[in-house]
C-alpha cells in the first residue's frame, strides 16, 4: 500500500459473496488484458519523491502526438520525404513530471554526498552518466551496441545507491559526440562532400556522428529504454546538436543535396520527437534535452548548433536545460573565451560576465522568457555553473564558493522559473548552498522579472 492510500472504512452494505465472486473475476481479467506502457522485460516502477518545497507535482498530461515544432505543411511534407513519417506509439502513456532541484554526479565521483544533501531536503533529483563522449557506462544487451561499447558496471552502482535512497535518477546519455561509434560507423559519421570523415578542434579534433542519420537516432533510444529498464525515471540528452566551430581540415560538412535537406533544428526537433513518441509518450518517462544558454539571444548559433530556442522546446518533451554558465559568456579579453567587447545581456553589458553570477544567469534566462511563455512550451529548468572557471585570463574568472552558487539559484527563481540543476565536474556542492541566507537575492538587484 502506498503511503497515500487510505485503508477503506466499515463497509454500510452487505453483498452476497456470489456476487462479489463474479466482481473480482471481471477485476482480474481487465487488469490482465490492459496493456501496460513499459518496456519489456522489466520491473521498473517510479519512485514518488517530494519536492523540496510544498509545491504540488504538475497535473497528469496526455502527451501531444504528431510533429509540433513544425507548422508549415510544405516543410512538413519536407521533412516527413527526408526522414519518413514520426511514429505512432501504440500505447499512449500520461505522464506527470516532477519539480526538480538536483546536482549532477559524473561517474568517477562518489555518489554519497549527493545522498546526504537529499536526505537533509536540498535537492530531489540527481543526474548520473549512462552515456559519456567515449562509451556507455552499463553493459548493454543490445549486440549491435556491444560490438562497439564494452561497457562497465559503474553507473549500476551508482543507480543501486540512487534507488536504495528512493532519490529521482536522471539519465544523462551523451548522442552525436560520440568518436567511438563514428570510428566503428564512418559512413554515420559527418564527412565533407568526398566522404573524409571530419574531425573539429572545439569537439577535442573528434569525429562527430551525423545527426541526420536516423541510424543514430536508433542507437541513442535503444541506450535511452535500457536506461529506463535500468530504473532510470527520466531520460536527459546532452550533446543534441550538430559541432561547433570549422572542421580541422577547413572543408565543409555535407549532408546531402540542399534542396532536400531539411535545415539543422529541423533535424534535432525531428529527433527529439522521435525519442519523445518512443520514450515518453509510450511509456510516460520524461525526456529532456540540454542546449548551450546562447541560443536563448542569438538564432545564428541557434541555426548552425541546431538548437532553434523557439521550437526545440515545442517539441513536446518535457523539460530544456540551457547551460546557463557566466563563464561560457564572451567577455571582453583577447583570450579565446573572449571577443574584445564581451557580452550584452538585458541591455548591459557584461565585460567579465563570470564576476557577476546572479545578474547574468537571471539576465539571461528572462531573455527567453517570451517564448517560453507559450502553453505548448517545455518546462525549462537551467543547468546552473557549480565550478571555477580558472582556465579564463587572471581577473576575468572568480571562485565559485558556495555563496556564488546559491546567487545563480537565487537567479532562477527571480527570472520567473522554478526548476534547476547544478553542474560541477568533481560533485563539489557545499551544504551551504542551499541555506535560505544564502539563496537570498543580492542587494541593488531587482528580484522580481520585467514584463515579457
Amino acid at each position: 500500500m502506498r503511503s497515500t492510500d487510505r485503508p477503506p472504512g466499515p463497509s454500510r452494505w452487505i453483498i452476497p459473496m456470489a456476487t462479489v465472486a463474479v466482481v473480482l473475476v471481471l477485476i482480474v481479467f481487465a487488469v490482465w488484458v490492459t496493456p501496460r506502457g513499459k518496456p519489456p522485460e522489466t520491473t521498473f516502477t517510479a519512485v514518488n519523491i517530494p519536492s523540496i518545497t510544498p509545491r504540488p507535482t504538475r497535473p497528469v498530461i496526455t502527451p501531444p502526438t504528431g510533429v509540433l515544432s513544425e507548422t508549415d505543411p510544405e516543410e512538413l511534407d519536407k521533412l516527413n520525404e527526408f526522414f519518413g513519417e514520426l511514429p505512432t506509439p501504440e500505447v499512449l502513456t500520461p505522464l506527470t513530471s516532477k519539480k526538480v532541484k538536483g546536482v549532477y554526479v559524473p561517474i568517477d565521483q562518489s555518489i554519497e554526498p549527493a545522498i546526504e544533501l537529499y536526505k537533509a531536503g536540498h535537492i530531489n533529483a540527481v543526474v548520473i552518466d549512462f552515456k559519456e563522449r567515449g562509451g556507455i557506462f552499463y553493459r548493454s544487451k543490445d549486440p549491435e551496441l556491444q560490438r562497439v561499447y564494452m561497457g562497465t558496471d559503474h553507473v549500476s552502482k551508482q543507480l543501486n545507491r540512487l534507488k536504495e535512497e528512493g532519490v529521482y535518477v536522471i539519465a544523462r546519455i551523451v548522442c552525436f559526440a560520440d568518436a567511438k561509434m563514428a570510428s566503428a560507423h564512418p559512413e554515420r559519421a559527418i564527412s565533407d562532400q568526398a566522404e573524409n570523415v571530419l574531425t573539429y578542434p572545439g569537439e577535442g579534433s573528434s569525429f562527430f556522428l551525423n545527426p541526420y542519420d536516423t541510424r543514430n537516432w536508433d542507437d541513442l533510444i535503444k541506450i535511452a529504454l535500457e536506461a529506463v529498464v535500468m530504473g532510470a525515471n527520466e531520460i536527459q540528452f546532452d550533446y543534441v546538436r550538430f559541432p561547433t566551430g570549422r572542421s580541422t581540415s577547413g572543408e565543409r560538412a555535407y549532408f546531402g543535396n540542399p534542396d532536400d535537406l531539411p535545415s539543422r533544428p529541423q533535424a534535432i526537433n525531428r529527433f527529439l520527437e522521435t525519442a519523445r513518441v518512443k520514450i515518453q509518450d509510450t511509456y510516460g518517462i520524461p525526456v529532456g534535452a540540454d542546449v548551450f544558454s546562447i541560443v536563448i539571444m542569438s538564432q545564428l548559433d541557434g541555426n548552425t548548433l541546431g538548437q532553434d530556442w523557439p521550437t526545440i522546446g515545442r517539441t513536446g518533451i518535457a523539460s530544456l536545460s540551457p547551460m546557463v554558465y557566466p563563464s561560457h559568456y564572451a567577455n571582453s579579453s583577447n583570450h579565446y573565451s573572449g571577443n574584445g567587447q564581451g557580452t550584452i545581456l538585458g541591455g548591459t553589458l557584461f565585460e567579465k560576465p563570470d564576476l557577476h553570477p546572479y545578474d547574468v544567469t537571471r539576465l539571461a534566462l528572462i531573455d527567453g522568457l517570451p517564448v517560453t511563455m507559450a502553453k505548448e512550451y517545455t518546462t525549462v529548468r537551467p543547468f546552473l555553473q557549480a565550478f571555477t572557471a580558472n582556465y579564463l585570463p587572471s581577473g576575468y574568472f572568480m571562485e565559485y564558493d558556495a555563496a556564488a552558487i546559491a546567487q545563480t539559484i537565487a537567479a532562477v527563481y527571480a527570472a520567473g522559473y522554478d526548476e534547476w540543476l547544478l553542474w560541477s565536474p568533481n560533485a563539489e556542492y557545499p551544504a551551504e548552498i542551499f541555506t535560505d541566507e544564502s539563496l537570498q537575492v543580492p542587494q541593488g538587484t531587482d528580484e522580481a522579472p520585467p514584463e515579457p
